[in-house]
């Protein structure tokens, strides 16, 4: 209600979609960060290798690609050599085109042997979503205490639910910050611990509403007096734009993800 009153000048409640989580009880803060009782709402799968446990997540359907591995149309830039990636599967195989950890969809497809590979992620699957409140910095220890406390306390209080994956898609997620911030930035560093994966019809949206409160109308004329407004603010005066992106954490694959799918799955 206080938000609501800052950008309306009255008093007023929005968002019941997200406020609903907290009427059903399904979301709980725990330490630094949030999770909420969720399906995994990405149209990705991911598929371990079962001699080596490695990990790939491929990217959905039919769908244009942009050269940087975004969705063709992200925050209404398009690529005019833009290109088709498709996912099939028969009896014998997987094949699509699979995801970067930082987020980027690969432009030659891959082809996974059902035999060799095991199918343990899909849309809507049981999952936890992580959400990160603006309550302070984005500390790496702190966060990974947060997931310490996850592995307790979602196995304890909601057995039946056997989450397959942690997951978010956030605005912290856009895989162009580690060009634009540095490299032991909090933000920089909570990226690195989860697989990221373009969203499609992704925009910068949210991000000038975080860090600004909503897109300056003058760039030139926007405060710059923390280092990430002045480094949002260098990309975009340079014709750079921005884009909500999506994050999971699978089991062995991280070091939350480790202690914290065995405790969900064991």
């Amino acid at each position: 209600m206080d938000e609501y009153r800052k950008e309306h000048g009255c008093w007023g409640l929005s968002n019941i979609g997200w406020l609903r989580h907290h009427f059903q009880s399904r979301l709980f803060a725990l330490g630094r960060l949030q999770f909420c009782l969720d399906a995994f709402r990405a149209p990705f799968r991911g598929f371990r290798e079962r001699k080596t446990g490695r990990f790939v997540v491929l990217a959905p359907g039919v769908a244009r690609v942009r050269r940087d591995g975004q969705f063709d149309g992200t925050d209404g830039v398009l690529d005019p050599e833009a290109f088709i990636i498709r996912t099939t599967e028969t009896a014998e195989h997987f094949t699509g085109h699979p995801v970067s950890p930082n987020g980027r969809i690969a432009p030659d497809a891959a082809v996974l042997p059902r035999d060799a590979w095991n199918e343990v992620l899909r849309p809507d699957d049981p999952a936890i979503s992580v959400h990160i409140p603006a309550t302070g910095p984005l500390e790496h220890a702190a966060c990974a205490e947060s997931f310490r406390l996850a592995a307790d306390f979602f196995p304890r209080c909601f057995p039946e639910h056997r989450a397959t994956a942690f997951f978010s898609m956030t605005w912290l997620f856009d895989n162009q910050f580690p060009t634009l911030l540095p490299g032991g930035s909090n933000i920089v560093r909570f990226q690195r611990e989860f697989q990221l994966f373009p969203l499609p019809g992704a925009t910068g949206a949210q991000m000038w509403e975080r860090v600004f409160g909503a897109r300056p109308d003058d760039l030139s004329c926007a405060p710059d007096d923390t280092a990430l407004r002045r480094a949002v603010l260098a990309h975009a005066r340079a014709g750079g734009h921005f884009q909500i992106g999506g994050g999971l954490i699978m089991p062995d694959d991280l070091p939350w993800g480790r202690a914290v799918y065995h405790s969900l799955t064991t």
